[in-house]
């Protein structure tokens, strides 16, 4: 594909609905692929070349080259699990966060007091790489400070149900086609992509645009290494159910509801924008997990307007995805900060930043906010 301008579409790798593909333990898989990165992916062998294999991956056709390959097994038996590290990431919290980093440089966390008691806020990145590992030590004492961790959705509890939904809601019903859904221009696009993936759009054509477009940003992103088991949602989420309350700002089926009212005309322009950004994405990537590392709210924010001056049509999506969103969760999140509990909340961190940001909401609204 062409390079073409970068449009900084970064709603799905900011939106919790990314870890819904990767939540369900009721899904196994009879094949592994080694990569010589190390990382090891399980799934179901679509086709197997000498110069490729495709393999499914919850719904993900991820194509790997063979010079990027190091082994492949295939059981009897289904795997245990879709994805497996070594070690396991889940055993690595506790050392990860005695490890903890201390430096003077912010983090993307803010200290919020409303009088009564003390919350934190921190913006997350709903997929990482472990390399963000360790947190800044300020991330880690926060959370122990509190008392209950809330967070968009906790999707460690939709399981089976919350993928089925998902895929029933990106799915069209019997008779429409993707291929018919979408204007030339975004359909040109995705047929140059789909060439690079030696994939054949009858394979996506049940797929309504902003499923596609969500399907085909992991394709990447698994790629580059991103994965949400090192997402700091499911860091914390995992480390709370020792023993710290957990509530939602909103849940799984509220957010897919987000995605299946859009318009056709806005899922176009969705997809569009996403097919444009696949191959700047890596670069996309490195600037938002510099920013995040270092609390560089107005480099992320920049990130998240350029789209907007480049398509002004983005806008609409843009108010359905986030920016209502951040009216209707600082609501809830006043609620807490009223409580008199201690609450570490994370949220994406593009619904943090700007002038319509959660952050500023709450600023208005007259509490002490300080980011540390």
């Amino acid at each position: 594909m062409r390079k073409r301008k970068n449009i900084a579409v970064i709603i799905f790798m900011l939106s919790s609905l990314f870890l819904v593909n990767f939540s369900s333990p009721g899904l196994s898989f009879a094949d592994r692929v080694g990569l010589k990165s190390g990382r090891e992916i399980a799934g179901d062998i679509l086709e197997n070349t000498d110069k490729y294999i495709k393999l499914n991956y919850q719904g993900v056709i991820l194509t790997y080259w063979r010079e990027d390959i190091a082994y492949i097994k295939s059981d009897a038996s289904p795997a245990a699990t879709a994805v497996i590290y070594s070690p396991p990431f889940s055993y690595q919290h506790d050392a990860l966060k005695e490890a903890g980093l201390k430096t003077s440089r912010k983090s993307f966390l803010w200290q919020v007091n409303s009088g009564t008691n003390t919350s934190y806020i921190l913006g997350s990145l709903h997929l990482a790489t472990k390399e963000i590992y360790p947190l800044n030590r300020v991330i880690e004492d926060a959370f122990d400070e509190s008392d209950t961790l809330a967070v968009e959705a906790d999707v460690t509890e939709g399981g089976l149900a919350a993928s089925m939904e998902m895929m029933g809601k990106g799915m069209y019903p019997l008779g429409q086609t993707l291929e018919a859904g979408i204007s030339r221009r975004t359909l040109a696009l995705l047929m140059e992509r789909l060439k690079e993936l030696s994939m054949d759009i009858n394979m996506l054509n049940m797929y309504r645009p902003w499923f596609l477009a969500m399907q085909l940003e992991i394709m990447e992103l698994l790629k580059l290494g991103f994965d949400p088991n090192y997402g700091i949602d499911m860091y914390f989420l995992k480390r709370a159910k020792e023993g710290k309350d957990i509530e939602e700002l909103e849940s799984i089926s509220y957010q897919l509801k987000l995605f299946d009212n859009l318009t056709d005309k806005e899922q176009d322009i969705f997809l569009f924008s996403t097919l444009i950004d696949l191959n700047l994405l890596e670069e996309k990537m490195e600037k938002i997990i510099a920013s995040w590392k270092t609390g560089d709210a107005d480099a992320m924010e920049r990130m998240l307007r350029e789209g907007l001056e480049k398509y002004p049509e983005m806008r609409v999506v843009y108010d359905k995805i986030i920016f209502n969103r951040n009216r209707n969760m600082a609501e809830k999140i006043a609620g807490f900060l009223n409580s008199g509990r201690t609450y570490f909340i994370i949220v994406g961190a593009a619904h943090l930043i700007g002038r319509e940001g959660i952050i500023q909401i709450l600023k208005d609204k007259g509490y002490d906010i300080k980011q540390i």
